[in-house]
């Protein structure tokens, strides 16, 4: 079994309890070959979890990243196997809308389709704040980016940049940051490198697929058909997968067997998560078992590796209070207004920590420097978020940051620390992801007809409720004529605060053009406030200033619901005629 159980400050949230019931009868409604099985639940739990059949081949994408593009033959088995699935969680009125390659299981009898974890009832039933976008850029369909209401097409159209991707290691609509591909998606056809698949078929099946008219897309049932050649067997993925596979099982059932011999000789088994009363060992968690990767050797590892820049190292860092945040970026000790920072605090209990910005991951390393490649694997496995607490990380441990929105990795090795002051020395290396994830704040493209930009990118700290932003000269003051501030929402979940001459439009996880952001405001506008559950970290929105039209991009970078303050990324515009004073 596979045993997802939630965080026990999630546990405590009932809005999360209730998406989380939500998630549970949504899973127990699909029912399919090419679906992992619901084996039991309990959503009224201390801590609520979900235990599904465990799938134990590789995703679509590692295989991808790996081992490269598929056979055809191959692909129409993940074609057929994956409308199949389609199929049944379509039947069951449910959208996945995160279809993807890391969503996809190879098995040894067919793929299998993970993860509904964003998914909505189509009976009316959300799981996700009204008007947010949800799914990867590059396998969302035209409606889903645009905002439009979404029906089964839209999973057809991520399958068929996902059996792209699969056939070519290609996305459909080629590379760059979110807003870019986003607006390829929208407007664009897809690349013809990315189509070039020797199998006409298969590449008519795709291209049918990624029509931008979703009443011209093939039902799941067709693509069956289409593919009806494609059906799993017991030998449908090439001797390699197989093999890797069959290892995989392996290292699953050694795990299990040491660990059930520990148990009864009586030796206390430390789980990475606690199982409900007569479960039995889940395998997902066995895997925990195995050893860790060593990060407490005094030698030195390799500065950088593969997919990573060195930008600089060993850069000493005072940081002398709870005031003031490390810019990582650059090692400079700064007030706020930065992209990527590190803060320090009592950590919640009086000993102090390192205070971790949204969208920021970290891991414990221990005594031995640890490459960025390293860390990114080792953040992915064993991930701390929020606060890295200071006694994780006495004088002469290291620990490491990576960024989701960039994949930027920040290493740090701690000095000292003060419990008086909360401040710290420090050393910092800074590595860039090559390419980069995202370009935070940037708004691509062409101005555009009929706008002027008047500022660009510009990062921005509103230290708490009583500091607005004016969004017209980019600048935290209390005299702006358009501005933006926050405050806690009503609900204590914190809010961005629109002054009654503001509408806005939440845009998801791509940047939109002032143009789009006025055509999204006049689809679907939303007055009064911004909330925070509805922009997370790497989100974005726009604001309308309805008398000049003057427009503002905002990408949020960083927030925090005790105090209200935040971290944004702005680009301002003026139309080019006037509108008012």
């Amino acid at each position: 079994m596979a045993v997802k159980v939630v965080r026990a400050e999630f546990a405590r949230d009932s809005a999360f309890r209730r998406r989380f019931t939500a998630e549970v009868a949504t899973a127990r409604r699909v029912q399919g070959p090419y679906t992992p099985a619901v084996v039991d639940a309990d959503a009224d739990a201390e801590r609520p979890w979900l235990a599904t059949t465990y799938i134990s081949g590789p995703s679509l994408a590692e295989v991808i990243r790996t081992s490269g593009p598929l056979p055809p033959a191959v692909v129409r088995t993940l074609a057929a196997g994956i409308a199949e699935a389609l199929a049944a969680i379509h039947g069951a009125g449910v959208l996945h809308r995160d279809l993807k390659p890391s969503n996809v299981l190879f098995d040894r009898d067919g793929p299998k389709v993970i993860d509904f974890g964003v998914a909505r009832a189509a009976d009316g039933s959300r799981l996700t704040e009204t008007g947010v976008a949800v799914g990867t850029v590059p396998f969302m369909s035209p409606e889903q980016i645009d905002g439009q209401p979404l029906g089964p097409p839209s999973d057809v159209f991520s399958l068929g940049g996902l059996l792209t991707y699969a056939a070519t290691g290609l996305t459909p609509f080629g590379e760059g940051n979110p807003g870019e591909i986003a607006g390829r998606i929208t407007r664009g056809a897809p690349d013809a490198q990315a189509l070039d698949i020797r199998d006409g078929d298969l590449r008519d099946l795709i291209t049918r697929c990624l029509d931008k008219d979703p009443e011209r897309r093939p039902t799941p049932q067709q693509i069956i058909e289409s593919a009806a050649d494609g059906r799993a067997h017991g030998n449908w993925l090439p001797a390699t997968l197989t093999a890797g596979i069959a290892r995989r099982e392996k290292r699953v059932a050694d795990a299990l067997n040491s660990a059930t011999t520990r148990w009864r000789t009586g030796r206390r088994l430390k789980l990475a998560v606690p199982l409900a009363a007569g479960l039995a060992l889940a395998v997902v968690l066995a895997l925990t078992l195995l050893p860790k990767p060593h990060h407490g050797d005094a030698k030195p590892r390799a500065a950088a590796s593969h997919g990573y820049e060195t930008v600089f190292r060993n850069r000493p860092v005072a940081l002398p209070d709870d005031e003031h945040e490390v810019d990582l970026t650059s090692g400079d000790v700064v007030t706020g207004s930065r992209y990527w920072t590190l803060s320090a605090d009592a950590g919640g209990d009086s000993k102090g920590g390192f205070s971790l910005q949204d969208a920021t991951d970290a891991y414990v390393a221990g005594s031995g420097r640890i490459t960025p490649a390293q860390c990114a694997a080792d953040v992915a496995r064993h991930p701390v978020e929020d606060e890295v607490h200071w006694p994780q990380v006495p004088a002469g441990s290291w620990f490491c940051l990576r960024w989701r929105l960039t994949g930027d990795i920040a290493v740090l090795r701690v000095s000292s620390t003060d419990t008086g002051s909360w401040g710290a020395d420090l050393s910092l290396d800074y590595y860039r992801h090559s390419p980069p994830l995202s370009t935070p704040g940037h708004v691509p493209g062409p101005v555009g007809a009929g706008y002027q930009r008047l500022y660009a990118t510009r990062p921005l700290t509103l230290p708490g409720a009583d500091q607005p932003i004016d969004l017209r000269s980019g600048r935290l003051t209390s005299k702006g004529t358009w501005v933006l501030s926050t405050d806690s929402g009503g609900d204590s979940k914190g809010a961005y605060d629109l002054q009654d001459s503001s509408d806005a439009y939440i845009a998801g996880q791509s940047p939109v053009s002032p143009a789009r952001c006025a055509v999204g405001i006049a689809q679907q506008p939303v007055a009064d406030k911004v909330r925070f559950p509805q922009v997370p970290a790497g989100t974005w929105f726009c604001v309308r200033d309805t008398l000049t039209h003057d427009i503002a991009i905002i990408q949020v970078l960083d927030k925090d619901d005790g105090d209200w303050s935040t971290t944004i990324a702005v680009t301002a515009y003026r139309p080019t005629t006037a509108h008012g004073n």
